[in-house]
């Protein structure tokens, strides 16, 4: 311990840059004066709950300053449910707003999201936001209505990931509805329609990933929304006519994934036709039975 206690306290902060919450307070909380004053004076913590013990986590949460903290991660899965209420039990979400850029929240339950949707907009520092709700959860129009709102008003929002199970995300129905610094989304389930409409209020968006695609036809003839996209990963049962609508406007795109199970997708020349007209450096296809569609896509997207 003396010959890291004898580095300057710049290099020591940059080490603290690569390490968990958890670690550093666990090994230096307490040791002495010097590395007292260092956690003080420290606010740039990145607090991952995912996988600590009960007594880490409430040491942990007995030393954290919220205004300190630039990453949160609160997970109600395995060994940590209920995790979620707990830790804003103890915390608003509001102290986090100063410094807050990375907020996590993993198996969200219904009855505990109201508070945090209510005051999510507050967190203006945020660049990263997952909100991925528990399997059983059932949000209502209203509830995902104040949390697409809640996300519109986040001026510094890059990547998002939204999943609600059981329920797609409405854009078209909230006036004046924009995500102006947003550039990659990933979303548990939509509609086409909807995805078109995301990206006519997300003008800088980039990469757009969706788990699974409602089996509802696309209305939409205008799809030059797409224009921007560079990377499109989709789950779906759509038509050739409909995946021609979306992808004759999509230019830009050099990443393509499709899962589908519309036979009427096998039709090779079609195919050759669409994607002659796009400049794709990536492309997954993949054809699954409708039954398999309910299944967890494989491929990693860091959602």
């Amino acid at each position: 311990m003396t010959q890291f206690e004898s580095l300057p306290n710049e290099l020591i902060y940059v080490i603290f840059k690569y390490l968990n919450a958890s670690d550093i307070l666990n090994a230096l909380s307490n040791l002495n004066s010097h590395f007292t004053a260092l956690l003080t004076i420290y606010n740039d913590y990145k607090v991952d709950f995912r996988s600590v013990s009960k007594d880490l986590y409430d040491f942990v949460c007995s030393q954290l300053v919220p205004s300190h903290v630039q990453m949160l991660y609160l997970s109600n899965k395995r060994n940590t449910y209920g995790q979620i209420q707990n830790f804003f039990n103890r915390f608003s979400l509001i102290s986090f707003s100063s410094r807050l850029r990375s907020l996590s929240l993993k198996s969200c339950l219904e009855n505990e999201s109201k508070e945090i949707i209510d005051h999510l907009h507050l967190l203006t520092k945020l660049t990263v936001l997952s909100f991925v709700a528990n399997a059983g959860a059932d949000f209502n129009t209203e509830s995902r209505r104040r949390l697409v709102k809640a996300i519109s008003q986040l001026p510094l929002l890059r990547i998002c990931t939204i999943k609600l199970y059981s329920d797609e995300l409405i854009f078209d129905d909230i006036p004046g509805l924009v995500f102006q610094s947003l550039k990659y989304i990933c979303l548990g389930i939509s509609s086409l329609d909807q995805l078109v409409y995301l990206c006519r209020c997300a003008p800088n968006l980039k990469r757009l990933i969706v788990d699974a695609i409602i089996d509802e036809p696309l209305n939409i003839d205008d799809c030059s929304s797409l224009a921007n996209l560079t990377h499109l990963s989709i789950r779906t049962e759509a038509t050739m006519e409909e995946f021609e609508r979306l992808l004759s406007k999509a230019r830009s795109l050099v990443s393509l994934s499709l899962v589908c199970s519309n036979f009427q997708c096998h039709d090779g020349n079609r195919w050759q036709q669409i994607l002659s007209k796009l400049h794709l450096s990536t492309l997954r296809f993949l054809f699954l039975s409708i039954d398999a569609l309910s299944l967890p896509m494989k491929n990693s997207h860091q959602c």
